[in-house]
């Protein structure tokens, strides 16, 4: 259903509460979803999808998206933007946290 996008924006919600199964089948989704982009005719306002995926990636604490997540292109005046800088801050500080243990 995340991936199918005759769904549109209604795969959002069920993307934020998919990245708290913390399993690697989740992980790998997000991981596609934020690889993808909307096609401009089918696009989800400011590609809300993408930026749920992102932030949900930031929920799913994995470390190993922090290189994904820092090389990800977006714009700053899209919500993938802050999105991103958010799951950037919670996966470093937990980097961090787990190299101090």
């Amino acid at each position: 259903i995340c991936r199918n996008r005759k769904h549109g924006w209604a795969r959002a919600p069920l993307v934020t509460v998919l990245a708290r199964m913390k399993s690697p089948e989740v992980y790998k989704l997000l991981c596609t979803l934020i690889k993808e982009r909307e096609p401009a005719a089918l696009a989800v306002p400011e590609n809300l999808v993408r930026a749920e995926a992102i932030e949900a990636l930031g929920a799913f604490g994995d470390p190993a998206a922090i290189s994904l997540l820092a090389n990800l292109k977006v714009k700053k005046s899209l919500p993938e933007y802050q999105a991103r800088e958010t799951a950037l801050r919670k996966l470093r500080k937990r980097d961090k946290m787990r190299k101090r243990s």
